[in-house]
């Protein structure tokens, strides 16, 4: 940046400090001041050529940047002002990639529903939900931006407590609803996050006061129908199988429980006999889910140690006690 300075190839050079001072300092705002100085090259550049492409293309890709990182520092004003220019209608806008559209669509939503919802922040949602959903963006772009932009769930403790919406008040979809929406996204089937959506969901039905059985059967038998093929094509050694397995052993059991509890004891037979021959000579690690997780934890420990005696002799020999292990 130094050496070329009021130079698009600068610009990139900021570009990159910045990403680099947001990855090594996320807690500073230094990542700013690169970005807005890169920022601030490419204006003088399209001052003097206002429709020059490579210009216009780093820009497209910075404001997206810019505006997400003024939003996380509080700079709210700042961020949507940017936020805007990448779905307006100026020369920018031809630049502007579908997924940074997705990106810039979504984070200006958010911010716009701050504190609550308005007319604007949900046509906004529903413009960048059907993006996400066409062809237009690839479906693992889309998937995580989609997932990745719900709010997390809120705790039964606090929800207590929470004022119920004013009748002028924009409604928006659930995080349940949401969920519900990207599982039955045909274009989203098969990808690591659809599977950790299904997770989420069946976990949301089995625990559901009083259990949504129906609603658990239909997403954990779609779940572990789709699962095995997946699981046989990826490298026995990779983090990606360990966390997918964690999720498949999870619903083999929470599926195993509720095949118990209706008293299909053929249906329990199968699943405990597909667990065995899953995870035969090995454990199995669990992941702590984002709802309810030592909930969900415990109560796999409980299904586990009852219903997959098989398993559990054989762990008990492998570890050489007479313990029932924990899962871990």
């Amino acid at each position: 940046a130094d050496l070329v300075p009021d130079s698009v190839t600068a610009a990139r050079c900021w570009v990159l400090c910045g990403e680099a001072s947001a990855f090594s300092q996320p807690e500073l705002p230094l990542a700013l001041r690169y970005l807005e100085r890169a920022d601030q090259v490419l204006l003088k550049q399209l001052e003097k050529a206002p429709q020059r492409p490579d210009a216009l293309k780093v820009r497209s890709e910075l404001l997206l940047m810019l505006g997400m990182t003024e939003a996380k520092f509080q700079r709210l004003d700042e961020a949507e002002g940017h936020l805007r220019q990448l779905i307006g209608d100026g020369p920018l806008a031809a630049q502007v990639t579908a997924e940074n559209r997705l990106g810039a669509l979504l984070a200006l939503s958010q911010i716009l529903a701050q504190p609550v919802a308005t007319d604007e922040s949900e046509k906004l949602r529903q413009a960048a939900w059907a993006l996400g959903i066409s062809e237009e963006v690839s479906a693992p772009v889309a998937l995580h931006a989609l997932y990745t932009s719900l709010p997390l769930p809120v705790r039964d403790s606090v929800s207590r407590f929470t004022p119920p919406p004013l009748p002028d008040r924009i409604v928006t979809p659930s995080r349940a609803e949401s969920l519900g929406n990207l599982w039955n996204c045909q274009r989203f089937q098969g990808l690591p996050e659809w599977f950790q959506i299904g997770d989420e969901l069946a976990s949301d039905h089995f625990f559901h006061e009083p259990r949504q059985s129906a609603d658990f059967e239909i997403v954990v038998r779609q779940l572990l129908a789709t699962m095995p093929r997946v699981l046989g094509a990826l490298p026995a050694d990779s983090m990606e199988r360990s966390q997918l397995e964690s999720i498949y052993a999870s619903n083999l059991l929470l599926a195993t429980q509720s095949a118990q509890e209706r008293g299909d004891q053929s249906e329990v037979a199968r699943l405990s006999q597909r667990f065995e021959t899953t995870f035969h000579g090995r454990d199995v690690q669990f992941i702590a889910p984002r709802e309810r997780p030592a909930q969900r934890l415990v109560r796999i420990g409980e299904i586990y140690r009852g219903t997959m005696l098989g398993h559990v002799e054989q762990l008990k020999q492998m570890q050489g006690g007479s313990r029932a292990p924990q899962p871990r």
